[in-house]
């Protein structure tokens, strides 16, 4: 797929109003109103292996990449949507870690408010990929383009709900042994 100017600066304003929803986000979870979320040391020290943990993630999947898109094999996604999926696996590579280690979730989050935050995050998502499947522009000759992006991202979130709420089973397992 090209893009033209149109399409690339709609996704830069996309970006930037991510992120400037993802600062009010922010503040919301926390039960100080805080933008920053807190951690222990031991979260801090955890959460840098877990960055490191998906550095090297999104090192060997643009490494596969560079092997698989370079000869003859071609593979049923449009490049922005190969290379962004690139970056969820970073993503979730980071939080699984944090989950499972108990470094996720900080010190001044309200666990309701996460929950619900992405939840509405999963929602909006979803129903940004119907419109895409509804409208037809998810697959175009049989590839994945740009649009399934959301479809994406809802499937992530739902994936970090599910490990922590497997998580959470699990820690309230081992407290009853």
């Amino acid at each position: 797929m090209t893009y033209n100017n149109g399409k690339m600066l709609g996704v830069g304003i996309g970006i930037i109003a991510g992120l400037i929803i993802s600062f009010f986000v922010l503040k919301a979870i926390n039960k100080d109103g805080k933008v920053k979320t807190e951690y222990d040391e031991m979260q801090k020290l955890i959460r840098g292996k877990a960055y490191m943990y998906a550095f090297w993630a999104v090192i060997a999947c643009e490494g596969l990449l560079c092997f698989l898109t370079s000869g003859s094999f071609s593979l049923p996604l449009d490049g922005y949507t190969l290379h962004f999926m690139v970056i969820l696996v970073g993503v979730l590579v980071q939080v699984s870690y944090c989950i499972w280690n108990d470094a996720y979730i900080g010190l001044n989050n309200s666990m309701g408010r996460f929950a619900a935050v992405s939840i509405i995050i999963s929602l909006v998502n979803f129903a940004f990929a119907g419109f895409s499947i509804a409208e037809g522009t998810m697959v175009k000759d049989g590839v994945l383009q740009s649009t399934s992006i959301n479809l994406l991202v809802a499937v992530l979130f739902i994936v970090i709900g599910l490990e922590i709420l497997i998580k959470k089973i699990a820690d309230n397992g081992q407290k009853e042994d």
